[in-house]
């Protein structure tokens, strides 16, 4: 059966009277199609100025609904609220160009995963060249700051990844409960000399019988320490005799400092010495 199936240019009106009436199209059954066709004006779906719901595809067993469109841009617009919502995979992708959220000059707040329930949030991966970046005005940035007791992890310790932590003129603050770790690099032997290429260091010299009244000269040959390093030193001795041990003065060079110890006891050094170092930055 055709309706308007000749080559007339005249339009078809089905349902248009103005009266109350449901207008059913097609049916259920089985591979029953319906098919709506449109020239370059386009089709319009429940576009008129009266408020109404427009329904557009089904929520029943495995039925998919398409939106396409081609060169041009698929737009969705509301009045009111958009929610996009589904029990499956919601996916949000473009194979040519940005994809944007909150990107328009509106104050509106962005919420991402703030819906009370347990889930992993994923940002960012770990492919070439990606970047995460995270932007503030004059508002603040905050990490983990809601009153919950878990744990906070930030950078990486594989190869040769750098943290960067950078304060303006109002400086940076490490606050605490008293409970603060560095974690140190180190090096043992039975010298008196170590290598430690770190920035915070801890130096264990073993074997050492320093003389009371007598120095010991410590070498810490480092690569992050240069001529003009300003590098803060602590020595601790542990041995049970009344050795004393204290730093008398640290040369910093370029790539090693020397820290002169002395024995300032009344017996000589039958103990580990360790010297703990921070480089600071020039």
């Amino acid at each position: 059966m055709s309706l308007g199936s000749g080559a007339n240019a005249f339009n078809i009106a089905i349902g248009t009277g103005a009266s109350e009436r449901i207008i059913t199209i097609g049916n259920a059954t089985t591979a029953t199609s319906v098919v709506l066709n449109a020239g370059t004006a386009g089709v319009s779906v429940g576009t008129n100025a009266i408020a109404h719901p427009v329904v557009v595809g089904t929520v029943t067993g495995a039925g998919n609904t398409t939106v396409q469109a081609g060169t041009g841009a698929l737009v969705v617009n509301g009045g009111g609220d958009v929610t996009v919502d589904a029990v499956g995979v919601l996916e949000f992708n473009s194979s040519g160009g940005i994809i944007g959220i909150g990107n328009d000059g509106v104050a509106q707040n962005i919420n991402i995963g703030t819906g009370a329930a347990a889930r992993d949030i994923v940002i960012g991966n770990a492919t070439g060249t990606t970047s995460v970046s995270v932007n503030a005005g004059t508002g603040d940035s905050t990490f983990a700051a809601n009153a919950t007791d878990h744990g906070t992890t930030i950078g990486s310790t594989i190869g040769a990844s750098q943290t960067v932590i950078q304060g303006g003129t109002d400086g940076v603050a490490i606050i605490s409960a008293g409970n603060v770790a560095i974690t140190p690099g180190v090096d043992t032997q039975a010298a008196a000399a170590v290598t430690i290429n770190a920035r915070v260091g801890v130096a264990t010299f073993t074997g050492l019988t320093t003389g009371a009244g007598l120095t010991q000269n410590l070498t810490i040959t480092n690569d992050e320490i240069a001529a003009d390093s300003g590098v803060l030193v602590s020595i601790s001795n542990l041995g049970a005799n009344d050795a004393q041990c204290y730093i008398r003065r640290t040369v910093p060079a370029a790539g090693s400092m020397v820290c002169t110890m002395v024995n300032g006891g009344a017996a000589a050094l039958n103990g580990n010495v360790i010297v703990s170092f921070i480089v600071l930055a020039n």
